[in-house]
Order: structure tokens, then sequence, then C-alpha cells
């Protein structure tokens, strides 16, 4: 036949023409490299394979001769030529080892062979072309087949393997950051294999929260977000799975299931949002669960938790369990607990008196302690195990490398909770140490952490990110603000006065930050912005002690005016006059001290907590505020006295010095807007004009990023500044 298409002769009759193409062949040659000019690859087409092929399928035909097929070669060389990363060249200048030199189509890759590979390898597959690598004798091929996982479980994971599924037959292979990439595997044989797109994001996705463990891959099988994104029907005929599957399903539909009888023996009346939350502290317990009741500070996380262990009481299923919080709420659990629980008995392991034994543990129902006496006694409570830890406060956990929050972790207990108004109040690494302690494992290595997820989250703000890491956590946080379920709450009024300092005060301020502005900028410039943070701490709190009081700074500026304290007189005075009671806040004790003395010598009746005062005076002195009619003023550290009491005879508060965590001044004002408050609320900022406070607040507002999307609303803080932020502080109006 006169044809450029391959002429095929039967036996009986004798002339059939077919029209096909052969399979193109990229061959990379064993000598790959051609001096001074790159990596070389050439076109072949194998004719002789289509053919053998043909008679294979249609027994009885036989070929006596092949021709080539021109337009097909022109189509295949047309495709290589308009590759970016490929130069066609001179045949003849090239020495091969091959004697069809002519009729070879030559290449050069100028760069990295393994990178046209990694871009073009798919793409050629793709297009019907084999990749033949010489020097290994072997082929890139497309797989026929797809990627399957084999899952195993176990109490605590779900182990997986990826294997090759490919003509019925299982080939494991090695996830690598290639595979991952470029879609290159190596199948146990040790063949390479080009995989589909679509596995490669497969693989992505299971890698992405998996735990390389013995050359398997595992996740915690609680993690029901991930079980549920590498959903294989086969996990249905996997007993503990699938009821792990359908814990997960009741969890997204809580409402729909959930329903438990609260103790006749409570002496509290559960709000209705608060009834929800024991339910569903109930319905974790029951699945052994652990997790973080995160509501707003002052919608009751405390008697929630009460709730339930009464419940455990009457069923005789409490027994002894631990509740750790800081020293300035021990007092308040007691009473708290005796308040609303009956017949509990309870022992505060606190204090230089306390027994070094855990002989009688076993007969009490809650051991309460602080965070301080838990890390001093570590090895005492690792002896014993407890049916329920509960952290209060658990953001004093948040830095996960602090020895109390290492110590925590170490204590063996059955049920796990968190109580925490604030669980995040930096960064997302808060989140990892809090999930630490609650299901260890449960969001992978903290290095890992940080890499795939704090910094996505943080400085890339990643939505997809964001969105699978809240699903996550989601099953694990009940989380409600006040706007949401106390609407009958009355409402807070926030002011910031701002106040202009007087001339002297002035001149001090911007000697002051003058003086420092040069020396940061020097040393940040020397030392970098890490090695600096000594230089600029110290920077800002001289600014800022300047703006509180100018004694602070230096005793000679004692005679110097002081703004803030002015205009602290004149508001206190027109509060009392009209019969309300105060908080005041400071995070300085010299500044309380000062309070303290003006309040004396006007013989203003007051109540007093920082950090140096006992357990016994603090119950003293917040009983002293909430029922003595008379006594209309609490001064207050921020630090001590922020969290864990209720002050709701308070309704105004002043915060005398604010800092640039909104997290702390919210946990300050809620002492007085939580539950229980009848009046308005009023809450006084101090913020001087002009000064690093007022930049502070605006830069807290341009900060503003962290966890609204995932738990709470909180900012960042100092460690997250650039060297502009840090020197604009010390910047002063001209």
């Amino acid at each position: 036949f006169e044809s450029e298409d391959i002429t095929i002769h039967y036996d009986i009759n004798p002339s059939i023409l077919l029209d096909f193409n052969p399979i193109p062949e990229i061959v990379i040659p064993a000598e790959r490299i051609i001096p001074s000019l790159g990596f070389s690859i050439f076109l072949r087409f194998d004719y002789r394979s289509v053919a053998d092929e043909y008679c294979k399928q249609n027994p009885g035909f036989h070929f006596q001769g092949i021709e080539t097929n021109n337009n097909f070669e022109k189509m295949c060389l047309t495709l290589l030529n308009t590759d970016s990363m490929l130069k066609h060249v001179d045949k003849s200048k090239i020495p091969l080892k091959y004697s069809n030199r002519e009729k070879l189509n030559l290449f050069l890759i100028q760069g990295n062979l393994k990178k046209w590979l990694i871009e073009k390898g798919q793409h050629y597959l793709n297009r019907g072309f084999k990749i033949f690598d010489e020097k290994k004798n072997q082929y890139f091929e497309n797989m026929n087949g797809s990627v399957v996982f084999n899952f195993k479980e176990t109490r605590d994971w779900l182990e997986f393997k990826p294997f090759l599924l490919d003509n019925h037959s299982f080939k494991q292979f090695e996830i690598t950051p290639i595979a991952l990439e470029n879609g290159i595997i190596y199948d146990s044989e040790g063949r390479p294999r080009m995989i589909r797109p679509e596995d490669i994001e497969k693989l992505k996705k299971a890698i992405r929260l998996a735990e390389t463990h013995e050359n398997t891959y595992r996740v915690p099988i609680n993690n029901f977000a991930l079980i549920e994104m590498l959903y294989d029907k086969r996990m249905e005929s996997m007993p503990l799975l699938k009821e792990k599957l359908a814990m997960a399903r009741r969890l997204k539909n809580f409402k729909q299931f959930a329903s438990y009888d609260i103790s006749p023996n409570f002496k509290g009346k559960l709000r209705k949002y608060q009834e929800y939350g024991f339910h569903w502290l109930k319905f974790l317990y029951d699945y052994r669960l652990n997790g973080c009741l995160a509501d707003d500070m002052g919608l009751g996380k405390t008697v929630q938790t009460l709730a339930l262990f009464q419940r455990l009481k009457d069923k005789d299923l409490l027994k002894t369990s631990l509740l750790v919080t800081p020293v300035s709420t021990l007092i308040n659990w007691e009473m708290e607990i005796e308040k609303f629980t009956d017949s509990f008995t309870i022992y505060r392991h606190h204090g230089a008196s306390r027994n070094k034994t855990t002989e009688k543990w076993a007969d009490i129902d809650i051991i309460i302690t602080s965070y301080g006496t838990l890390r001093n006694d570590i090895e005492l409570f690792q002896e014993f195990k407890f049916n329920y830890i509960v952290l209060d406060e658990a953001q004093n956990i948040k830095n996960y490398s602090s020895q109390i929050s290492m110590s925590v972790k170490l204590i063996p207990a059955k049920h796990k909770l968190t109580l925490s108004g604030t669980p995040i109040e930096n960064n997302t690494m808060e989140l990892w140490s809090l999930f630490d302690f609650l299901f260890p494992g449960f969001l992978g290595k903290k290095e890992w952490f940080k890499k795939e997820w704090a910094i996505p989250v943080e400085k890339n703000k990643e939505i997809d990110k964001i969105d699978t890491l809240k699903k996550m956590i989601y099953p694990f946080v009940l989380r409600r603000k006040k706007e949401e379920v106390e609407k009958e709450l009355p409402p807070k009024t926030n002011i910031i006065s701002s106040l202009k300092m007087e001339e002297e005060q002035a001149k001090l301020y911007i000697s002051t930050a003058k003086h420092y502005h040069d020396k940061i900028t020097s040393a940040i410039d020397k030392e970098g912005l890490e090695k600096s943070l000594f230089i600029i701490l110290e920077g800002m709190l001289r600014l800022r002690q300047v703006c509180l009081f100018p004694s602070l700074l230096d005793p000679q500026y004692d005679s110097l005016p002081s703004i803030k304290f002015d205009y602290f007189t004149e508001l206190i005075d027109d509060i009392l006059s009209e019969q309300h009671k105060v908080l005041v806040f400071s995070q300085f004790v010299q500044v309380l001290a000062k309070l303290k003395t003006y309040l004396e010598k006007q013989s203003i009746k007051y109540s007093y907590i920082d950090g140096s005062i006992s357990s016994k005076d603090r119950a003293k002195a917040i009983s002293e505020f909430q029922e003595n009619e008379k006594n209309r003023v609490f001064l207050l550290s921020l630090k001590a006295g922020g969290v864990g009491i209720n002050l709701t005879a308070a309704d105004y508060v002043i915060l005398f010095d604010p800092w640039w965590n909104p997290a702390v001044e919210a946990q300050a004002i809620d002492r007085a807007h939580r539950i229980g408050q009848t009046k308005n609320v009023f809450v006084y900022r101090m913020v001087v004009k002009d000064t690093i406070e007022e930049k502070m607040l605006a830069l807290q507002n341009h900060k503003r990023e962290l966890v609204e999307s995932l738990i709470t609303s909180e900012s960042k803080t100092f460690k997250n500044l650039t060297r502009d932020d840090i020197l604009k502080l010390f910047q002063v109006e001209k």
C-alpha cells in the first residue's frame, strides 16, 4: 500500500490497513550529561511494541513489515519543541553511541533533570508518552490503579500505610517529599511510578496531620476531623472506628441527642446555656473524652463543673478527683463546693503544713491544690491515679516548656477537663499545649505543629488551615460568649479617659523617650531584635512609670505632678459621692501603695489584694467588700486580682495603667460584669495622650488578629512586633 501508515498482512485476507500510533518514548540516556550543555533526552518511537500488542489482542494476525507514521512523529516533535524547558540541538555535533543517530530527535535540558521530571513528567505521561531511564533500565509509568490506605485501629490510634492498588495487587510505597510535590513514588520493587494528582492530594491530606511511628502513619483515634477526611468505606467494618465515627456525628448534632438529669442534690439552679454545658460535660464523661469548657469569663464554668461532679457523686462515680487552681481561687472553690453540692469531702493540699503522703486520698472526693504546689510535689501526685483532673484557669499551662505545664501532664487521670475563659491569649502554640494535656499527640509534635499550623495560621492567615484546625478542636471545646447567652446581663460601657500631661511631666517623658529610642535603635541594629529584648522592656517600663508617677522612675521626681493621679482623685470622689462601688486595677504594687496612702488620708474605707496576700486574707477582703456597704473601693493588682473572684457589688472599674493584652483587661473587668450583676457597669481606661500608652492601644487594635476564628478574641503580644513597631513606641510628637 502507498501509505505512511502501518501495513498489516493477514493470512487469509491479505490486506487490511489500520491507522494507529506507536508509543513515543522520551529516553534519558545512561550518559546523561553532555559537556557544557546540560542533561540530554531524546525521542524515539516503539512501533514493534504496538504491533506486538495488537497481535496479542487479535489472534491469527502477524506483521510482515512496519512503516513509521510520520504525521504522528511530527506531532510529538512539535509538542516537545514547544516545551520551554527543552532545547532541540544539532545532532551531528553530539557524539552518541547509537548508530542511527540521524533518526534520533535530541533535546537538552539546560538545568536540572529532576526539576524537569517534577514539572513536566506527569504532563507527558498523561499524553501517552513513556519516559525511560536507560541508566536504571526502568520506565516512569502512569499508575493504572490508585492510592489506598490499609487501616488498623488500636485503643488510642488509627494507624495506616499507603499502598498502590494496581491490577488487583497491593504494593507498599514510602511517602516522600518528592511524592507529595510531583507524584513520583517508588513501589516495593523499586520501580518509579507517577501517581495521579487526586492521589497526591489524598496523600497530602493524610500526612498533613499524621505522626510517623515505626514506618507507620498514625493519628489519634479521637481526631474525628482527620478520620472523616481519611474516610474510606472499609472503616465501617472496624468496630472501634465505626464507634468513633458515630460519636463524631453525635457531637456534631449534640443538641439533638444529649439529655441528662441534673442531680436533685445539686443546690444551684442552672441557666439554659449552663444546662447545655452540663449535658456536654456528661457526654464527654460517658464516652471517655476530654475537653475544654471555654465559656466567656463570668458565665459560670465553676457551677457547670460542680453540677457534673454532683451527678457523678450520686452514682458513686466521682472517686478521687483533683482540682488544680491558681492560689487566688483556692478558697473560692471551697466556698462554691460547699454552696452548690451536697456531702462532698474536700482536702486542700496547700501550705507549709500539708501532708506529704497519699495514704488517705482514696477516701476524699476532691483534692484541691495550686499550680505551684503541684509543681513542687509532682512526685507525690504521680503516685496516685485520679478519676478526674480539672485545671481551672487553664491558661496557666499555655507555656508548654514551663515546669507547671510539664508537671500537670505527668499526672495519671482517667478523665481530664480544663476551664478557661481565655484558652488562647497570645499565640496558637498555647492551643497545642492545652491539647497536649487533654489528648497527648492530638495536634502532633510541637515542632511539626508550629511549622504546619502556628505559622500558617498566625502569620500567613491561611483560611484552609484555620478552618481545618477549627474542625479538629471543635468537638472538644465548648465556647459561649456573654452577648450570645446572657441577654439579661446589664450593659457595659467602656470609657477611655484621654489625659494630657502638664509641662514638667511631659518634659521628663520626652527626654526619657529620646534616650531609649537612641539606645534601642543602636542595640537592634548591632545585636538584632531578639538579643535587644532586655533594653526594649526596660525602656517600655521606664516610659510607663513616667506616665503613672514620675517618682517611680526616680525618687528625685517626687515633686513632679501625675496627671493620672490628679484625674483619679476627681473620678473616685464622683463615684463615691453617688454611692457606687469601684474596682481599681494596676499592674504595679508601687502604684497601689500610693493609692492606698491617698485613701487612708481621706479616711476612705477600702479592700486590698496583691500577690503577697494570703488565701485567708483574700477571702476576708472579698467578703468585706461584697457585704460591707461602707467599703466601696477595692484596690487590686492585675495579676493577683484579675481572675477567679466574684465582685459583683462593684459597678465601676478603673484600669489605672492599661496593658496591650485585651484578654488580661477583660478578665479584670469581668470580676464585676458577670452573672449576679444587676447594675450597669462602667469601665474607665486611663490613658496618657502622646505616650507609649496611647500608642500601645493603637497598636493593639492594629495587631488584633489571632484566634477569633478558632476559640476566642485575643491579640498578639510584644514578640510579634517588628523593629519599626518597637521604635515607634519611643518616638515623641514634635
